[in-house]
């Protein structure tokens, strides 16, 4: 087994080891020209007690690597949450945008761990990307005070656009 190969399995071994039930592991099979590659390494993200004004109450994100070699940076995050998809894109690209500078500057390694724990810590923040679907509401807390919350929302095509859509095909004919 080559160096690369067992700084990267001793890497998901330590994330499986850290937060079991959370994390799930796919590989290429061993039939394939690749195999091991491409590996994903899922872990569904509970929702910290600094995020819980937010409904939403996990962040399932899936770290894909397509190169034994760090440096090469072949590497992908997939935001598996329902989400509207802008905002998983949006996680996606931040995600990666961290996780590349991580493994940039770490020598041989690809920080899965680190990178998992900075979703956590950053998770209010990953939801905030796209502010346009967020909608804000209040609600009871366990102590019956009255809390600002957040849902995640879908945007809504604009009526106006519509019924201007409308009016030119009405002028047209």
């Amino acid at each position: 087994m080559t160096d690369a190969k067992k700084v990267l399995q001793s890497e998901v071994v330590a994330v499986k080891t850290r937060w079991a039930d959370q994390v799930k592991i796919s590989k290429a099979g061993p039939e394939s020209p690749t195999a091991p590659l491409p590996i994903g390494v899922q872990r569904c993200v509970p929702q910290p007690e600094a995020a819980s004004a937010f409904d939403q109450n996990e962040l399932n994100i899936k770290l894909w690597v397509d190169s034994l070699d760090p440096k090469e940076q072949k590497m992908r995050v997939e935001v598996l949450s329902e989400l509207p998809a802008p905002l998983r894109e949006a996680i996606a690209e931040q995600t990666l945008g961290r996780w590349q500078k991580l493994v940039a500057k770490a020598e041989g390694s690809w920080r899965l761990e680190t990178i998992f724990t900075w979703v956590e810590d950053n998770f209010s923040e990953l939801l905030l990307l796209l502010p346009e679907h967020i909608e804000q509401y209040h609600g009871v807390d366990t102590n019956g005070m009255t809390i600002r919350r957040y849902t995640i929302v879908e945007l809504q095509a604009p009526a106006a656009a519509e019924s201007d859509s409308s009016s030119q095909n009405s002028d047209g004919e």
